[in-house]
């Protein structure tokens, strides 16, 4: 946390002023005045609700966005509506959810079985002792370095591509399971 810029407003100063923006200068101070950081955050959480129901307009630098209700707000990197992007991500993120949770059933009940008939083994420990290493390393952590071991620093698998379940429910099922 104290390595990330203390201040949002920093960044896009950079990026609109072609890095002339430092973390004292009065253009960041500009930046952070109109981007509300300096107001108490009730009133900023009460922009943010109303909002919700009703159109409203929001700056960055000097350009005004408006946002369509339900408005959760301006994307800082790209300048579009947060809640357009939730609705074009979400398919893919339910589907990846749905896959990895009957990923994890087929796995988890499998194991569960096996260790379970072989209680008290040296199967049931390893069984056991393997789950509980597995389930410690941080998933994000596995899929990266997958990610970039089998797909883009090597030619083991083909690039990483999305295809919606309705589209192609074969491939992505076979995506699901080899990870593609």
């Amino acid at each position: 946390f104290f390595y990330g810029p203390k201040s949002p407003a920093l960044e896009l100063c950079r990026r609109d002023t072609n890095n002339r923006c430092g973390p004292t200068s009065d253009e960041l101070k500009e930046y952070e005045e109109r981007l509300g950081y300096n107001n108490p955050m009730p009133g900023e959480y009460a922009k943010w609700a109303k909002g919700l129901v009703s159109d409203r307009s929001i700056t960055f630098g000097a350009t005004p966005y408006e946002c369509a209700a339900p408005c959760l707000g301006i994307s800082y990197r790209d300048r579009t509506s947060v809640a357009d992007q939730l609705k074009t991500r979400f398919p893919v993120t339910f589907s990846l959810a749905i896959g990895a949770s009957a990923l994890y059933l087929l796995i988890g009940v499998t194991v569960g079985v096996l260790a379970a008939r072989r209680r008290g083994t040296t199967a049931d420990k390893m069984l056991v002792s393997s789950t509980l290493i597995f389930s410690s390393i941080p998933y994000y952590l596995v899929a990266l370095l997958s990610m970039l071991t089998l797909t883009i620093s090597s030619d083991i698998f083909p690039k990483v591509e999305y295809t919606l379940f309705l589209t192609s429910p074969a491939v992505t099922s076979i995506s699901f399971v080899f990870g593609l």
